[in-house]
């Protein structure tokens, strides 16, 4: 799979969570605790995917970094051959970093994933 098909084709997840001891946990503290699949998968250039599931490559982060998610989501989906996943980590005031990056992808699924 292209990069180009994958954007052509873009669907990705977005899940939130929100609540105000977000930032109590690390990056690394979320995955751990809520990806069904294999966390950190390494691909042959050195990168790692957050968590790796059947169908979803996830990129998991701070809501701030939604831009980079939505690349680092992009690029690990092509060279897995999955769909591309974001988990945005909010604080219950930064919605507004959901929305971005919902505009980004007009076509995304959104997937909601409780704290």
């Amino acid at each position: 799979m292209s990069v180009k098909k994958s954007l052509g084709a873009l669907t990705l997840c977005i899940g939130l969570f929100f609540g105000t001891a977000c930032f109590a946990k690390s990056e690394a503290e979320y995955v751990k605790e809520n990806c069904t699949g294999q966390i950190e998968y390494r691909l042959p250039d050195a990168t790692r995917v957050d968590c790796l599931t059947e169908t979803h490559a996830y990129e998991f982060d701070f809501c701030n970094k939604w831009a980079e998610s939505v690349g680092q989501a992009l690029y690990y989906a092509d060279l897995t051959e999955k769909k591309p996943g974001i988990v945005l980590i909010c604080d219950a005031d930064e919605q507004r970093f959901y929305y971005r990056a919902m505009v980004a992808c007009p076509e995304c699924r959104v997937e909601i994933v409780p704290k």
